[in-house]
């Protein structure tokens, strides 16, 4: 019994040992009020129409991810580093200029969302579309992908904030029903076996 309990006790204190060291292999993650702290001060001291987003941005999984800052007009150099000095050693801040923020591309993509005034609509489907922070853009697939669709949509929204690429129309799984037996039930036979009886007895 002894023998059994040390080799549970091993077995956990060797996962526990392996799932710290995955954590430790991960990558700097900002601490979240670090980020509260930064959001109140552009709140404060930076115009909301300047502001574009806020997003963590990394290499990949294992990397350090550094906080991106954008904004429609780059703010002051004193602004980055008051917003610098909310940070700690680890941290690291980056500040760009883009050209929406993300309040208008979340008003385009419902637009888009929302289809075509006109009620003809497009000859192809828009099957999803979503936010780009990264790249600042609206991400728009539609099935069939052709050129010709591609330019309906810019010449519908505009291509300056829209990037169109294919994308499949899923399928959806329809119920097969099941139909009505023609059989007769119990009752049925047996109305039909004495119906059956009663004509051989007329013949």
């Amino acid at each position: 019994m002894f023998r059994n309990v040390s080799l549970t006790l091993g077995v956990v204190l060797f996962m526990s040992t392996s799932v710290a060291n995955a954590s430790d292999d991960l990558g700097h993650e900002p601490e979240p009020n670090v980020i509260e702290a930064i959001e109140g001060y552009i709140h404060d001291n930076v115009e909301s129409d300047r502001f574009a987003s806020l997003h963590l941005d990394r290499e990949d999984e294992f990397a350090d991810a550094a906080i991106m800052l954008s904004f429609t007009e780059m703010i002051s150099t004193e602004q980055q580093e008051d917003i610098q000095a909310l940070t700690s050693e680890e941290d690291e801040v980056k500040f760009r200029e883009v050209a929406f923020t993300e309040e208008e591309l979340l008003t385009k993509q419902e637009n888009i969302t929302m289809g075509p005034p006109d009620e003809t609509g497009f000859d192809f489907q828009i099957v999803g579309t979503s936010v780009n922070i990264f790249e600042n853009q609206i991400d728009v697939g539609i099935d069939p992908y052709t050129e010709s669709n591609r330019d309906a949509l810019y010449e519908e929204y505009g291509s300056e904030m829209i990037y169109v690429e294919p994308m499949d129309t899923p399928e959806l799984d329809v119920e097969e029903t099941e139909e009505p037996s023609e059989e007769p039930n119990f009752f049925q036979r047996i109305l039909q076996s004495i119906s059956d009886w009663w004509d051989g007895l007329g013949g």
